[in-house]
């Protein structure tokens, strides 16, 4: 898919698609190729380098089921289960630097 990603990037851009659009454009494509869902979580980990859908986006989307009932939703769900947890978990560390970074400011007064 990096491959692709410039191509991918320019029809993004020039639909101004929001991340759910992306993020459904991929479960329907998923749902069309479910060959693809061994490799599905590695798509999921290029959407979110590319920066097309942000973590936010990613995990309001599949974790409170903005996509429930679409095509290729839970389907994509669970193939990218992993990468979701990860992406979760990384978004949590993020949070739990944040308080720490306040409670230095809280320090140095």
């Amino acid at each position: 898919m990096e491959e692709h990603s410039k191509a991918i990037e320019h029809f993004i851009n020039n639909a101004n698609m929001p991340a759910h659009d992306i993020l459904w454009a991929f479960d329907v494509w998923l749902k069309a190729n479910p060959a693809a869902a061994k490799g599905f979580a590695l798509v999921l980990k290029v959407i979110y380098d590319e920066e097309w859908a942000t973590e936010e986006e990613m995990l309001d989307y599949y974790n409170n089921e903005v996509g429930y009932g679409e095509p290729g939703f839970d389907e994509a769900k669970q193939a990218g289960h992993q990468f979701l947890k990860w992406l979760a978990e990384a978004d949590s560390d993020d949070d739990d630097d944040e308080d720490d970074d306040d409670d230095d400011d809280e320090d140095s007064d």
